[in-house]
Formats: C-alpha cells, sequence, structure tokens
C-alpha cells in the first residue's frame, strides 16, 4: 500500500482494521523516537551505524555505547 510519495507498507503484516491515518500517525511517532534516542550517538560519539556483523555483535556494541553514556553521566 503506497502511503504517501516514497513511503510503500507491506499490508501482510497490519491488522485489518487498522485506517491509513492511522498508521501513517504511529510510523511517523515510531521514527521521531528512534531518532531523538540515537541522535547523541551520532553528535557525540561520530558513530553513523555498527561497524559489525551479527544481531550478538550489534548488542555488544550498543551496549559499549550505553556503558559510556553511563560513565559520562557518572563523571559529569
Amino acid at each position: 500500500m503506497k502511503l504517501n510519495d516514497n513511503f510503500y507498507v507491506n499490508m501482510d503484516f497490519i491488522p485489518s482494521n487498522w485506517v491509513k491515518e492511522d498508521l501513517i500517525l504511529l510510523i511517523k511517532n515510531i521514527r521521531s523516537e528512534i531518532e531523538r534516542q540515537f541522535s547523541h550517538i551520532i553528535v557525540v560519539y561520530h558513530e553513523r551505524r555498527a561497524n559489525t556483523r551479527g544481531l550478538e555483535m550489534v548488542s555488544k556494541h550498543r551496549y559499549l555505547i550505553l556503558i559510556l553514556d553511563l560513565l559520562k553521566i557518572n563523571t559529569a
């Protein structure tokens, strides 16, 4: 299903009782939350993407950044 000019959604995984406006609102809310959560990683640690492969290594990489955040908070 085409939501706007640049965005398509596979409706096989969307509940049938959802309307297009609810779906757009949900996607916008999720996207802004994710961008807000990870924006400091790009600004502070200059990390645009994880240079690792596999879910386990990505988890370790994410936890390393969380540990760095805790250390920064404790030293402030």
